[in-house]
């Protein structure tokens, strides 16, 4: 699935490998939280740009919810992000910049200040993969 656009829990890789993606798709605001995207980085890291919509209603740019996006890595609260789209206080969507280490598993949830069908929130992470250098014999 190289290059393909694809919504869901995936990390997903262009041809070359040298960019990686992911995108959450649409989410329903809720105040219990939910996982909207799960992945795990193999022997690269990749330097990364978490993006947040924050909720809002995409037929009606006047209204929204407050929102929180917190980022894990192996299970560690690595960053946690507000975006004020009810009374807008605060631009968003916010870009996160952090180097996804190798062997990570990343998982972003999402929390709202209201439960309500009539918000959503979109969760996009890009980012630049790298590998780690070769280590070789000093007699080569």
């Amino acid at each position: 699935m190289s290059g393909d656009t694809v919504t869901g829990f995936g990390l997903q890789f262009t041809n070359d490998n040298k960019h990686a993606y992911a995108y959450s798709g649409r989410y329903n605001a809720t105040s219990l939280g939910v996982d909207v995207l799960e992945f795990q980085t193999n022997s690269e890291y990749i330097d990364a740009k978490f993006n947040f919509s924050g909720w809002m209603d995409l037929d009606d740019p006047t209204t929204g919810l407050r929102g929180i996006m917190n980022i894990f890595f192996n299970d560690k609260e690595v960053q946690a992000v507000l975006v004020d789209n009810d009374n807008g206080n605060m631009v968003g969507p916010l870009a996160v910049p952090l180097i996804i280490p190798p062997f990570t598993t990343v998982r972003i949830k999402l929390y709202a200040n209201s439960t309500s069908a009539s918000y959503q929130g979109l969760v996009s992470v890009i980012g630049k993969v790298g590998m780690p250098q070769r280590v070789g014999n000093y007699d080569e």
